[in-house]
């Protein structure tokens, strides 16, 4: 018989996720809520989880109410504001800009205004701190982001950590802060400059600050792919594990040290105090981190240890577990959204359900075995939230664990906890830390460079079935009762089988959603070709690692028969050279001169064409004798089989539209609005020779050129062409069979979330 505890949580856990699979949030009276806690203390059992299970999808849909309303209206969009706030968070520099989280205290109407702004700076001047008050003018712009299958959700992040807009500043006035408030959060910002003073002297430091600071976001792209392939990626999330070996570590220490001298005898036992002390010092580690989502569970964890322990009262380890579950949802509601909240909860309930289906197993046989169980059940949530799972994930954590927690933890800490006595201290620690971690990474690309992939892409409700099979298969002991677990594995078959091929003599088109560029994935049954490769910028940010990679991977794509980029603008070749790291095309196709790290490429040329499974690609423009640059020197490609076509234009000017317009094979059911809808081009002759059924806008959501241009909207409106935009949108995927009508999916009408704006109507059609 399961304990209440256990039942109140989970139907108050599945009425949360309830609600967060709704494309809206319904709008739920209040008396409703208190009707459901009643039935709690006065039902039966049944009616008691559907009391708990209609509690938390109240509970949670009151939660998220205010943060799917505050600051998303048309109101601030595109207003630039006068405010003043405080610094939340501890600003991170990257080249060319400073971000951090803005708490608004005063502005315009401050009951409708955004409370929580994710701010960015472009400019270097006096430095931000955290706690500090900003008197800024801000941009702002509503909770937006990149909307495509099986990639990182920004606008679902921003309604996690409860930001209501995003802004960068125009300009602004600091004034330092020198109350009491926000001392903690001053304590780490003071430790975090002093370990950033030494970064040109140790090559290790943002690695140090991630572990100590729970600064994760400071580790590069390439440190996360290798965490992700080794499955390793939860020991730099500050979590149970880090707070668990702190708080470990000091109840030991301060239970030897009050039995050596012998105080157990006459005060007060030593068990009781060891909790006591220790409880201290994994807050202390817990603050340290900036007290994040994971940090609370593991407190909140350890408090129910405690006060069990302290009162005599035995309380196993899935109870509190449970407790805290419970507590954290109540807490945060929209914590269920974040990726550390799954993964977190779900390893330390394995190791709690390990711990008791295995009492008798002890030393190495109990370490490994935890290892491959946690391993094993691990996979689904690597595959749900990062597409791929780590095979040599168990054999990499049985080694990279302990070297963590046993070493490069304590030398990194102590490393921090060294400033509050002497640099010299500090350095000495921070020198051993250095060397550590540079030790970790080599064993972790080394485990990397031998671990194979399984990439998938998993539905989320698919991996909550599974999941919970996997767990009931391990943990139940009766036969009959393992196949009811086998039959929750059955949602997820189809996931695990590869994606659909093309149809021969189809072919399958892919307008990513890149921001303010272009990239195309064109599939025919057994050829794959890439247009364009979307934008790179200073700051780190490309379309490759965060949009195009995780796609193909999850659609099992692993080689590239043709690269076209177009021409040599960022916004359409700035992946170009992240791409071809990762895949190497049999042939690479450019309108203009690109890096293409040494490997070969031809230009683009009118008369150049090719057949893949029956669809035809024909290279229509530049001409053989062209000497265009910039924007007229844009591959034109025209795709077609029997039934359909589609023609891509990159950024083509006038000029070149007027050469083209007098091509006898123009006419296409689909074409990309040239330049992203720009004055520049989509004149009324080359629109009239393509005589579209719908044409593609690519663009970012409320971009600084203000395209695609109403006007030029109007132009194909004007024709009775349907127009799409990838900023509103999301991505496109058209399907063009061999025969019947082409098919269109737009990504955020496909898979709405309240989170996640949707528009029906894209352009209005009076446009």
């Amino acid at each position: 018989m399961l304990s209440p505890i256990y039942i109140f949580t989970l139907s108050f856990l599945a009425g949360n996720l309830s609600l967060q699979v709704l494309p809206v949030v319904p709008q739920i009276p209040g008396s409703m809520g208190v009707a459901c806690a009643a039935l709690l203390f006065f039902a039966k059992l049944r009616w008691r989880l559907l009391g708990s299970f209609c509690l938390g999808l109240f509970w949670t849909a009151y939660a998220v109410s205010p943060s799917s309303d505050a600051g998303r209206s048309a109101e601030w969009e595109g207003e630039t504001v006068t405010v003043v706030g405080r610094v939340a968070t501890i600003p991170i520099q990257r080249v060319g800009s400073t971000q951090f989280i803005l708490d608004v205290v005063d502005a315009p109407d401050i009951a409708h205004f955004p409370k929580r702004i994710r701010t960015s700076v472009y400019k270097y001047g006096e430095q931000i701190r955290v706690t500090d008050i900003l008197h800024a003018e801000l941009k702002l712009k509503a909770p937006y982001g990149l909307a495509n299958p099986h990639t990182f959700d920004y606008q679902q992040w921003l309604t996690m950590r409860g930001i209501d807009a995003t802004a960068y500043v125009r300009s602004y006035r600091k004034q330092e802060r020198t109350d009491s408030a926000g001392m903690i959060q001053r304590w780490r910002q003071l430790l975090f400059d002093k370990l950033q003073s030494y970064k040109d002297r140790f090559s290790q430091i943002d690695s140090i600050a991630a572990i100590t600071l729970g600064l994760s976001s400071l580790l590069s792209y390439q440190q996360r792919e290798t965490l992700s392939a080794t499955g390793t990626h939860h020991l730099f999330a500050v979590s149970g594990l880090h707070i668990g070996l702190v708080f470990g570590f000091f109840y030991i220490l301060i239970e030897h040290l009050w039995r050596i001298l012998f105080l157990h005898r006459y005060l007060y036992p030593s068990r009781d105090v060891a909790l006591l002390g220790a409880l201290p010092a994994a807050i202390a580690y817990a603050a340290l981190a900036g007290f994040s989502v994971p940090t609370q569970r593991a407190l909140i964890m350890l408090v129910c240890i405690v006060c069990a322990g302290l009162l005599r009262y035995r309380i196993s380890l899935p109870q509190s577990l449970a407790v805290a579950l419970l507590l954290i949802l109540i807490y945060d509601p929209l914590a269920t959204l974040s990726i550390s909240f799954w993964l977190s909860f779900t390893a330390v309930a394995m190791i709690a359900l390990f711990l008791v289906i295995s009492p008798n197993l002890r030393g190495w046989k109990l370490w490994f075995g935890m290892q491959m169980y946690i391993a094993t059940v691990m996979v689904i949530p690597s595959l749900l939230f990062f597409t791929r799972g780590a095979l040599i994930s168990p054999f990499a954590n049985m080694v990279i664990v302990p070297l963590t927690a046993f070493v490069v933890l304590p030398c990194s800490l102590m490393a921090v906890a060294g400033f509050m006595l002497h640099d010299l201290v500090a350095l000495f620690f921070m020198s051993i830390a250095d060397y550590l971690f540079a030790v970790l990474w080599q064993i972790n690309d080394w485990f990397a460079s031998y671990a194979p992939q399984w990439f998938h892409a998993i539905d989320n409700r698919a991996a909550l079935f599974a999941l919970i099979g996997v767990v009931l298969f391990v943990a139940l002991k009766r036969k009959t009762l393992r196949c009811f677990a086998v039959l929750l594995l059955l949602p997820l078959l189809p996931f695990f089988s590869a994606p659909p091929a093309v149809a021969p003599g189809a072919f399958k088109v892919v307008f990513f959603d890149v921001g303010q560029g272009l990239s195309v994935l064109v599939r025919t049954r057994e050829h794959n070709l890439i247009y364009d490769t979307g934008p790179r910028y200073r700051s780190g940010f490309n379309a490759v690692h965060s949009v195009i990679l995780p796609y193909l991977r999850a659609q099992h794509i692993n080689t590239l028969d043709t690269l076209v980029v177009s021409h040599a603008d960022n916004d359409h070749a700035g992946g170009a050279g992240v791409l071809l790291q990762y895949i190497s095309p049999h042939r690479i196709l450019v309108g203009e001169a690109i890096k293409t790290s040494g490997h070969p490429f031809e230009y683009c040329r009118h008369g150049q064409s090719w057949l893949w499974d029956g669809v035809r690609f024909e290279i229509l423009y530049p001409l053989q004798t062209a000497t265009a640059t910039g924007n007229n020197a844009s591959c034109v490609l025209r795709i077609s089989n029997q039934e359909h076509s589609l023609l891509l234009t990159a950024d083509i000017e006038k000029a070149a539209e007027r050469i083209l317009a007098t091509h006898p094979s123009l006419s296409s059911d689909v074409m990309l609005v040239p330049h992203h809808g720009s004055r520049t081009s989509s004149t009324d002759d080359f629109i009239d020779s393509v005589s579209p059924k719908m044409a593609v806008v690519t663009s970012s959501y409320g971009n600084r050129y203000a395209l695609p241009k109403p006007d030029i909207i109007a132009r194909y409106y004007s024709r009775g062409i349907q127009v799409l935009d990838t900023a509103l949108s999301g991505a496109l995927i058209f399907d063009f069979p061999a025969q019947h009508n082409f098919d269109l999916q737009s990504y955020r009408s496909s898979d709405r979330r309240y989170w996640r704006r949707h528009h029906p109507s894209l352009w209005p059609a009076d446009a």
